[in-house]
């Protein structure tokens, strides 16, 4: 990590936190950074690169205990937003919604066949 600099932005309220990540160095780089956001731990974590169209998803309770990895190419850098989901709620609303579908459409199948 000798060659990286990272910096971290607390958001207002209603706003991404910012993280900015470089590899100041003239050779491929690759590191895990701790990040400085205790909320993590249970949500999907959405990184998207406000100077480029790169955006990954990651799991909170990955990014809270190890980090998040980083493999950057010589002076390689990102400036990421960061936006979190619950993990189990999206799951579970979801897993009701597709329920809720497939009731819908054994109803109308039996409909028709009644017909």
């Amino acid at each position: 990590m000798d060659c990286f600099l990272v910096f971290a932005w607390e958001a207002a309220p209603g706003e991404d936190p910012v993280l900015v990540t470089i590899n100041y160095a003239p050779n491929q780089g690759q590191c895990n950074v701790r990040l400085p956001f205790p909320d993590l731990a249970g949500q999907t974590v959405r990184l998207k690169d406000m100077l480029g169209e790169v955006e990954y998803e990651r799991d909170g309770n990955d990014l809270a205990s190890r980090g998040l990895y980083l493999d950057l190419p010589p002076w390689g850098y990102h400036v990421f937003t960061l936006s979190t989901t619950p993990t189990n709620g999206a799951e579970t609303k979801a897993k009701t919604n597709l329920e809720s579908v497939r009731r819908k459409a054994d109803k109308t199948t039996t409909k028709r066949s009644k017909t």
